[in-house]
C-alpha cells in the first residue's frame, strides 16, 4: 500500500502522463477506497492542494473516509500537525459538514 505522499506524488504523475485531466485524476479512488482529498487531509498537505482538489471535485467534501470512517474537514483537523488554514478553509466552503453523522443513526 503506498504512503499517504507517495499516492499524492503518483497522482501528480499520473495526471501528466494522463493529458492533464484533473477531474478524473481527483476524483478517482486508490485501492483502499479512498479520494485523494482524503489523503490530502490526512497528510497535512498544503492548503494550495487542498484548494486545488476542491475547485476540480468540490463534493469530495462530503464523502467519509472509509479508513477513519471521518469527513475531510476532520481529516485535517486530526493529528498534532492539523493545519488551520486548511481546516477553516474546508468547513469555510461549506459549513454544513458540521450536521453531517459519520456514525449510523
Amino acid at each position: 500500500v503506498p504512503s499517504r505522499v507517495s499516492f499524492i506524488e503518483q497522482l501528480a504523475e499520473d495526471n501528466s502522463n494522463n493529458g492533464g485531466d484533473e477531474l478524473l485524476l481527483f476524483s478517482e479512488r486508490s485501492s483502499d477506497n479512498r479520494l485523494a482529498l482524503h489523503y490530502a487531509c490526512e497528510s497535512n498537505q498544503e492548503l494550495d492542494l487542498l484548494q486545488h482538489i476542491w475547485g476540480k471535485v468540490p463534493e469530495s467534501h462530503t464523502i467519509i473516509d472509509p479508513i477513519s470512517q471521518l469527513l475531510p474537514f476532520m481529516l485535517a483537523a486530526a493529528g498534532d500537525k492539523a493545519e488551520l488554514d486548511c481546516i477553516y478553509f474546508l468547513l469555510r466552503e461549506d459549513p454544513t459538514v458540521i450536521n453531517y453523522t459519520t456514525a449510523p443513526l
